[in-house]
């Protein structure tokens, strides 16, 4: 995902506030901080969540029932309505479905619910993002 209009300690605020949810399970894949240019500026940040386990809270599992490191629909949720408590105007662009961007709090509250219903299963044996969960989710 890439966000715009806060810095990368607004991300690391914001991570930690939702891992007191989700155990400290929930971290990000690869580097954020001012020292990796390549992906952080000063109010323009991109990266990946993962699991720390597969198995615990804030995880979700394929479509198929496999365990993965791969973040559920809730944390995902969590994290940016923290971000938006600092930034309401802040922009986030989603690997979720190409051209899914949520221009600032107003317009993330309207329309994400609706991706909770996204097939990442097959058309044969969908299965919606929001229901892949591994441990308590509200």
């Amino acid at each position: 995902m890439k966000i715009q209009g806060v810095g990368a300690g607004t991300v690391w605020n914001a991570l930690a506030a939702i891992n007191v949810t989700y155990g400290g399970n929930i971290m990000v894949k690869g580097e954020l901080s001012s020292a990796y240019l390549p992906r952080v500026r000063r109010n323009d940040v991109q990266f990946a969540l993962r699991a720390v386990s597969s198995f615990e809270s804030g995880a979700r599992t394929a479509a198929s029932g496999r365990h993965m490191p791969s973040v559920c629909w809730h944390a995902h949720r969590d994290l940016f309505r923290e971000i938006f408590k600092t930034n309401p105007n802040a922009v986030i662009r989603t690997g979720l479905r190409p051209g899914v961007v949520y221009a600032g709090l107003d317009d993330f509250e309207s329309r994400f619910p609706r991706t909770y219903y996204t097939n990442v299963g097959s058309e044969w044996s969908p299965a919606y993002f929001g229901s892949l969960c591994v441990g308590i989710c509200d």
